[in-house]
């Protein structure tokens, strides 16, 4: 006997032979499958001149498979448990895989960084699940350092034993204080009229090369500022003293102009910047390094843009 096809072999015609094996008979079988008797014993007819053997013995009332019939029964079953197994992952909406992201960062990365990253993450990475930690400046290192971060970002970063630093950019550092304290600084370049005004800054012992680092930058400009350390946030409970004129600080831009208009900002000339990075594990995962590079990305636009409005410190000194 020559080979046939099986693309004449349909379905309905599968159905029905698994129907009338389950059901004993033909009539049994048009119930089950909701459909005539006549419909059901066409397909089984049509099914066996395809195949060209006898499926179904018919003997009076007694009708049941026969030895071809229950040879080939399994794998026709076999079909329609693939066919139903089909359609049901088609209807089943995909599921998506997340991978998870920890990034801890520092106030001032917070202010206009971390939205822009986490929005183009979620536009362009929507695999990303990101949780993100706000900590003190200086805390950053030490999350990533112990495992609780998968990623860290902050101004001034060190590496560790287990950790090292890459470089996203650096941020210009301005002065913020009242507008009426900073609009007696007659230069950028000489700061010594703030002599009396205490510069707020948080504690040495959080990043001592970066408090360092803004305490020079002051010497340079002619002021040995007296220190009043208080809380790493600047919108922490010592606020009040750079809105009433007590004090003056040092902020990224980002962080300055995320405060409110009570506040103005003067810029302190193009060497007062602070270097931007990440702190990651020494093998980071390379959806980790993916996060980096967007970063980065989004950092060097935002140097391009148009800066916010300035304070009336800054307008006036401009004229």
């Amino acid at each position: 006997m020559s080979s046939c096809t099986t693309s004449h072999v349909t379905l309905r015609q599968l159905e029905a032979l698994a129907a009338v094996a389950d059901a004993g008979g033909f009539t049994a079988a048009a119930e089950l499958l909701g459909r005539s008797q006549p419909t059901v014993s066409k397909e089984i007819q049509t099914l066996e001149r395809t195949l060209r053997h006898e499926l179904v013995t018919r003997s009076g009332r007694n009708t049941r498979l026969s030895e071809e019939g229950l040879r080939l029964l399994p794998r026709a079953r076999r079909v329609l448990s693939e066919v139903a197994e089909l359609e049901l992952t088609a209807r089943t909406p995909q599921r998506r895989q997340t991978i998870t992201v920890r990034v801890a960062c520092t106030p001032s990365v917070s202010n206009r960084l971390l939205p822009e990253l986490l929005q183009e993450i979620e536009r362009s990475m929507s695999q990303l699940d990101v949780t993100v930690k706000e900590v003190e400046t200086g805390g950053v290192e030490t999350l990533v350092d112990q495992g609780e971060a998968d990623l860290g970002l902050c101004h001034h970063p060190r590496h560790t034993r287990l950790t090292r630093t890459d470089v996203l950019g650096s941020d210009e550092l301005v002065l913020i204080g009242r507008d009426d304290v900073l609009s007696g600084v007659p230069s950028p370049d000489d700061l010594s009229a703030l002599a009396p005004i205490p510069l707020l800054l948080w504690p040495r012992d959080n990043h001592p090369e970066y408090f360092d680092s803004l305490v020079s930058l002051c010497r340079t400009r002619g002021l040995s500022p007296l220190l009043l350390i208080g809380a790493d946030r600047l919108s922490g409970a010592r606020r009040y003293l750079l809105t009433q004129g007590r004090a003056v600080s040092i902020v990224p831009l980002d962080a300055a102009q995320a405060l409110e208009s009570g506040l103005a900002r003067l810029r302190l000339g193009d060497d007062a910047r602070a270097p931007l990075g990440a702190v990651l594990p020494l093998s980071p995962a390379r959806v980790v390094l993916d996060v980096v590079d967007l970063a980065r990305e989004l950092h060097e636009a935002a140097r391009t843009r148009p800066e916010r409005g300035a304070s009336t410190a800054e307008r006036r000194r401009r004229r």
